[in-house]
């Protein structure tokens, strides 16, 4: 069974989506999560699906979903 993959993004000071990491996994996004987390180099982290559409968006300072 193939996987499905998703990109991850940062987002900081409101500019435009940074391509960070590329995961198929809930685990593996877990991880990107914690490390874009503890980093502290963007002010939100998006996951988009293959086709480009949105997942999900947090705030890394709050934890709070944002999308």
């Amino acid at each position: 069974m193939a996987r499905r993959s998703f990109k991850i993004f940062g987002i900081k000071d409101g500019g435009s989506e940074e391509w960070v990491d590329t995961v198929s996994s809930p685990k593996a996004g877990k991880a990107a999560h914690e490390a874009m987390k503890t980093e502290g180099h963007y002010d939100h982290i998006r996951c988009r699906d293959c086709l480009g559409g949105l997942r999900f968006e947090y705030n890394l300072k709050t934890g709070r979903k944002t999308a």
